[in-house]
């Protein structure tokens, strides 16, 4: 009887089996670079936002020390371009400033945030890294009155005047609100400062960011049913619920925590002078 060799089972993989799994691993890769691009691409767009803020910033503060703030922006923006990248934006976007506002905007299309808390096109919303509404709120609709009556009344007082938590007060230097309780004694009634000068001497005023309005609108809901902001707020920010003007008193804050601004210390509501 002749013994007749055994069928040998082939070993690895079809044809078909193969161009299954390149199918796959191609799905796969693609939907990682897609990813990685999405991230890149946020990570970009927060660094330039972080560098307009800061840029911001200090450009406030150096207008509060009496520095002119388009001669301060033009000089250090020249510096940044030039030798360091602190205040560049990492796509290469040109900034540009508002002397009025003190935002700091980015030509590029996709970097919309502004450096203020608003949106830098002025449309803002509750999208992604937008911020105020685009509305506009003036020193008369937020009651405030003139710094000079204020001063005056220092001045002419036997020891000085209180400045209340959530006054607004204007002047040629812009519209300030009282962040936080404090004294305006009688020699700097006489002595007159502006309100740049004021703030900057540490008397509790904050610079009201009256280019855009926060609202609702400006609130979105993460996954887990919480309300957050789009964008965090910064000092100076407007919000108003349709009935009430409430202004922002810090730098920054735990603002996801809690975005309604009548039970959050952070925000102080308007009152009268």
């Amino acid at each position: 009887m002749v013994m007749m060799p055994k069928e040998r089972k082939p070993n690895g993989f079809t044809l078909i089996e193969l161009v299954v799994a390149i199918a796959v691993l191609s799905i796969l890769a693609g939907i990682a670079i897609m990813r990685y691009i999405d991230a890149t691409t946020e990570a970009k767009r927060n660094t330039c936002l972080a560098n307009r803020t800061n840029f911001s910033r200090e450009i406030a503060y150096q207008e509060a020390e009496g520095t002119d703030p388009q001669t301060f922006f033009d000089q250090l923006y020249t510096n940044a371009l030039s030798s360091n990248k602190r205040y560049r934006c990492p796509k290469n976007g040109t900034y540009t400033f508002n002397a009025t506002t003190l935002a700091v905007s980015c030509s590029d299309p996709d970097h919309t945030g502004s450096s203020i808390g608003g949106d830098s096109t002025g449309t803002g919303g509750g999208g992604s890294g937008g911020g105020g509404t685009g509305s506009t709120v003036t020193a008369s609709t937020l009651g405030a009155t003139n710094w000079s009556d204020k001063l005056t009344s220092a001045a002419d007082s036997s020891g000085g005047v209180s400045l209340t938590r959530g006054s607004v007060f204007t002047d040629s230097t812009g519209v300030f609100f009282v962040a936080w309780g404090s004294w305006l004694n009688k020699e700097t009634g006489v002595a007159k400062p502006t309100l740049a000068e004021a703030a900057a001497s540490g008397l509790g005023l904050v610079k009201v960011d009256t280019a855009n309005i926060w609202t609702s609108a400006n609130t979105t809901t993460t996954s887990n049913g919480q309300t957050v902001w789009t964008t965090l707020p910064q000092a100076g920010a407007v919000y108003s619920d349709g009935t009430n003007y409430y202004i922002h008193s810090q730098s920054s804050g735990n603002e996801y925590t809690d975005v309604n601004p009548p039970t959050n210390g952070n925000w102080v509501k308007v009152t009268n002078n």
